[in-house]
């Protein structure tokens, strides 16, 4: 039956495009802040930088001047400087995430 709806060209024309993923548990960190996930929010047509610790799942939200390398560099150092640099960062890996400011940034 399987190979019948996979080779069937109306099955294949109409079946649902968006299949659904497997969940996958992050692994949980040893202690707080070692592990944070980074994204960009909009509240009230400003932007924000939102970081959420994997552990304690603490939420900073900070405004951004812009969503440039350099802004987001600025936030993060200040956030940095409460909480320390976490050894692992998530993001979704675009700009400005991939940006040589940002690359550099990460080496430091």
């Amino acid at each position: 039956m399987l190979r019948n709806v996979s080779e069937c060209k109306i099955c294949q024309k109409y079946q649902r495009e968006n299949q659904k993923e497997i969940l996958i548990n992050p692994e949980i960190p040893g202690r707080p802040w070692q592990k944070v996930a980074c994204d960009f929010f909009c509240l009230k047509g400003k932007e924000h930088l939102l970081m959420i610790d994997y552990l304690s799942k603490y939420v900073e939200l900070k405004p951004l001047n812009s969503t440039t390398a350099q802004s987001v560099i600025t936030v993060m150092k200040s956030i940095y400087a409460t909480h320390g640099v976490p050894e692992e960062l998530v993001s979704d890996g675009g700009p400005p995430y991939n940006s040589n400011s940002m690359m550099n940034f990460f080496r430091e």
